[in-house]
């Protein structure tokens, strides 16, 4: 009998999966309905997958324990779940990259404005995890998935943080284009520098997810003498930078000032964090309105 059901659900369930990770927004409320729009939600409950297993190919209720039997041993099916997983990481990544809606933000590194958030890299990354954990994915999966594509949105967010920061266009007067100059970019050394450094407190954050799905770079293996030395150097630069934006406001009168953010020290979130520091989040507003009003 098992053998059998072995080998009939090995010649259906390569199709048991969707082909791309895209996920409905239903997912939120994790409805035990056995219905395919709400697989995202149960990828890991073998009890609601052999309902759906069952209703998908017709079998017997009375099958359901050797279901359930074949979902948790079958090496084939778990390759399968993780796959769709991945994918749906992936899509996760993308959706949010293109300024999708209804992910989760987190209010202390921006909230709904994130992406003008001397912080936005943290906020992009503690956004994937805490939304998919939200709709029922697996947080080994989640870590899984960002860190095997950490390439399509780490450095770029880091740069956006370094920007928000230290090259705060937004805050030109758009109506005195002579005062433009008057703010150069920041110093490409000291940007370059404070990458280093924020990739490696981004190692330090997530050293076990980095070292078990992802790609540990140069800068993440800076010694601990190494950094400190580092951060002291940012310390000045930073300082200086800042005073020079201030100092740039004033001679434009300007009304608005820089909202400064603290950063972390480089030790202050463990992986253990991505769940434990989870509080009540609000939803993503679509931005686009609002940045068609913002000079850059």
């Amino acid at each position: 009998m098992q053998s059998e059901l072995t080998e009939f659900l090995d010649a259906k369930v390569s199709t048991f999966f969707p082909d791309d990770g895209r996920w409905k927004s239903s997912c939120f409320k994790r409805e035990s309905t056995v219905s395919e729009i709400y697989l995202p939600c149960h990828l890991r409950d073998t009890e609601w997958l052999s309902l759906l297993m069952i209703q998908k190919y017709k079998l017997s209720s009375q099958t359901k324990e050797a279901v359930k039997m074949y979902i948790n041993s079958s090496t084939y099916f778990n390759i399968l779940r993780n796959d769709y997983e991945q994918k749906i990481v992936k899509w996760q990544i993308h959706y949010m990259l293109n300024n999708g809606e209804n992910w989760i933000t987190d209010a202390r590194y921006g909230g709904d404005f994130y992406c003008l958030s001397p912080m936005c890299d943290y906020a992009f990354r503690k956004g994937i995890v805490d939304t998919l954990v939200a709709i029922g994915m697996d947080i080994d999966a989640i870590e899984e998935g960002i860190e095997k594509n950490a390439n399509i949105w780490r450095d770029i967010h880091m740069c956006i943080a370094f920007d928000n920061q230290y090259n705060p266009r937004m805050f030109r007067n758009p109506l005195n284009k002579e005062n433009h100059a008057l703010l150069k970019e920041a110093d490409g050394e000291f940007k370059e520098k404070w990458l280093q450094y924020r990739r490696y407190q981004y190692y330090q954050n997530h050293k076990v997810s980095v070292d078990k799905y992802g790609i540990v770079t140069n800068d993440m293996q800076m010694t601990e003498q190494e950094a400190k030395s580092l951060a002291l150097y940012l310390k000045q630069k930073s300082d200086e930078r800042l005073q020079e934006i201030q100092e740039y406001n004033q001679r434009i009168n300007h009304p608005f000032q820089q909202t400064q953010m603290e950063e972390p020290d480089f030790c202050s979130f463990s992986d253990e964090d991505v769940l434990s520091r989870r509080k009540e989040n609000k939803y993503v507003k679509k931005l686009q309105k609002f940045f068609q009003k913002v000079h850059f």
